[in-house]
């Protein structure tokens, strides 16, 4: 018994040990990111225009996600939920959309954002991946007074942003990394504004949140499973 208790507790040390230096499995949380709807049909294009400056309004209706919009004197915004009928700038399936319409001097700001419902819970020492494409159809002058942005909120507080970066000849990927000093339920928002006049548009596709968790986690579940199999052994 002496025995194989000493050698159990070898396995635990070097199971440990490479918990600790060897990387952890990750994981993928579906975001209902890719903007795929079974009730669109193929070549369809759902869009919503606001010409009324009463702040944010309602967009498209998307599963998953919150489309709203904000108008400013002058201009109309709208928003839309893409289907093509054949792939796009490279892309299949559904994209969504944000532009501005200029008709005269901007008098304020106006923008389109995307909110996520929650889509999972974040636990402390977890790394956190989240990425977005996207393709630019207007002038990149048009994001005005900052440049869309990719963020991760936990709890209803932001913990992380990255300026979205496109250009008209294809998707690109913008992304961002977290490493979790908080817990608690996870939301992302895509954030489109502006505060000039130009004419813009911008796809969104295949939004993308993945984690690895914390080494130390892994190897304590190594060590449960093996104190675990211990005690079976001594029973």
């Amino acid at each position: 018994m002496r025995h194989f208790g000493a050698v159990l507790a070898c396995i635990v040390c070097v199971g440990v040990s490479l918990a600790l230096t060897s990387p952890a499995t990750a994981g993928v949380i579906d975001v209902k990111g890719s903007f795929e709807d079974p009730a669109r049909s193929s070549g369809v294009e759902e869009k919503v225009t606001y010409n009324t400056n009463t702040g944010w309004l309602s967009g498209p209706s998307l599963t998953g996600w919150t489309l709203d919009m904000q108008y400013a004197s002058g201009n109309a915004t709208w928003m839309s939920v893409y289907n093509p009928a054949t792939p796009f700038a490279g892309q299949t399936g559904s994209q969504v959309t944000g532009a501005y319409v200029s008709s005269g001097t901007l008098q304020g700001s106006k923008g389109a954002r995307w909110t996520s419902g929650v889509v999972g819970q974040a636990a402390i020492g977890n790394t956190y991946d989240l990425s977005v494409d996207v393709f630019n159809a207007g002038a990149a002058s048009a994001w005005g007074i900052g440049a869309p942005k990719l963020q991760l909120y936990v709890g209803g507080g932001l913990k992380k942003e990255a300026a979205i970066t496109a250009n008209g000849i294809q998707f690109t990927t913008t992304s961002l990394q977290w490493v979790a000093d908080s817990a608690g339920d996870i939301t992302i928002r895509i954030l489109q504004v502006g505060s000039q006049s130009t004419p813009s548009k911008l796809y969104y596709d295949n939004v993308q949140l993945s984690y690895v968790p914390e080494p130390a986690t892994m190897a304590l579940l190594g060590l449960g499973g093996l104190g675990a199999l211990l005690r079976r052994r001594r029973s």
